[in-house]
């Protein structure tokens, strides 16, 4: 505790509590103010990064990142020995208890982000090519190798309840495999008409868990933020959010043309998010642990695993069959 006020010094923050709300997180009250002060993982390489993403937001007035305080030196953060810290206001949380809200309003404030920030740099288009192209090549590789291992499981006369999993959802990931080629062969032919790439700010890590709805929406803990096309940003919302069987599947589709309204996505750009989703290199990953090592890993565990992953492919296929759709309304729209 003394670290903390040690921290809470250089702000000129006498505090009256401190309540360490979780192992990194505490709030302070100093007798008129709540505040947040997070002890971050940031490394010496990594925290420009983060201060870069407050003053473009300052520039750009994105009032949805949700502002630090400055030290008594004028700096973003404070650091000690150990760790990087940096503060923010302890905000009254709005209790939204309607799902469809919390993601309408989560893809409102990150599809805003996403277009303000947007920008247009010049591609290398052939490099992009090759490397779709044998990522391609590497999708029929992962075919003909989980055919073999489900005819290896069917051999045995007694299968594990990995192996009989594996078994039983091979047709989903046979269908996801072709689906996932159909993608990336549009992926080629689109980015041959394309000479630039969008470019956006990029939470890095986000998920409804970094999000608080108070007044107004506002993102937080853009530890991980960088500049990528807005689709990586969507595929880790996707990948965190669709693991557990009450998770808002149909209610993430649904909604999706919320976000397409604040920050379009071109053809090009839904492609490679859909090639994002449907990447079945995690459960490609797992099974090829499992058939190196079957015991190294509880039976029960792997279970969960695998059924997590077909779930996120599950949620892929769904998601991209509504892509034509998508399409097809942005047409009528603009016609």
């Amino acid at each position: 505790m003394d670290r903390v006020k040690k921290v809470l010094a250089s702000y000129r923050i006498h505090p009256v509590t401190v309540e360490q709300k979780t192992e990194n997180l505490y709030r302070i009250w100093d007798g008129k103010h709540y505040f947040a002060l997070k002890e971050s993982r940031m490394t010496d390489e990594t925290i420009s990064g983060w201060e870069n993403v407050y003053h473009q937001a300052y520039r750009q007035n994105l009032s949805a990142i949700l502002p630090v305080y400055v030290t008594e030196q004028g700096s973003l953060y404070s650091k000690d020995d150990q760790s990087f810290y940096y503060m923010t206001p302890w905000l009254p949380i709005k209790n939204i208890t309607e799902q469809k809200q919390q993601i309408e309003r989560l893809y409102q404030t990150s599809g805003t982000i996403h277009a303000i920030t947007k920008q247009s740099l010049p591609m290398e288009q052939e490099k992009v090519m090759n490397n779709f192209k044998r990522y391609r090549t590497n999708l029929a590789k992962n075919r003909s190798e989980l055919l073999s291992t489900v005819e290896r499981f069917e051999k045995n006369r007694y299968m594990s309840p990995v192996e009989l999993l594996v078994c039983t959802q091979f047709r989903d990931l046979d269908f996801v495999l072709r689906v996932l080629q159909d993608q990336v062969d549009r992926f080629i032919d689109d980015i041959k008409q394309e000479s630039d790439w969008q470019y956006s700010l990029c939470h890095g890590q986000l998920d409804f868990s970094h999000v608080i709805f108070a007044h107004q929406t506002y993102l937080l803990n853009w530890e991980r933020a960088h500049h990528d096309n807005a689709t990586s940003d969507l595929a880790n919302l996707f990948t965190n959010v669709v693991t557990d069987y009450d998770d808002p599947m149909d209610d993430l589709i649904e909604l999706f043309p919320v976000y397409l309204k604040e920050n379009k996505l071109t053809e090009t750009e839904l492609s490679l998010l859909a090639i994002y989703l449907l990447d079945p290199t995690e459960y490609i990953t797992r099974l090829g642990q499992y058939r190196k090592n079957p015991s190294e890993y509880p039976q029960v565990d792997q279970v969960v695993q695998l059924q997590r992953c077909h779930r996120k492919l599950s949620f892929a296929v769904k998601w991209t069959e509504n892509v034509d759709i998508w399409l097809e309304s942005d047409d009528e729209q603009e016609s």
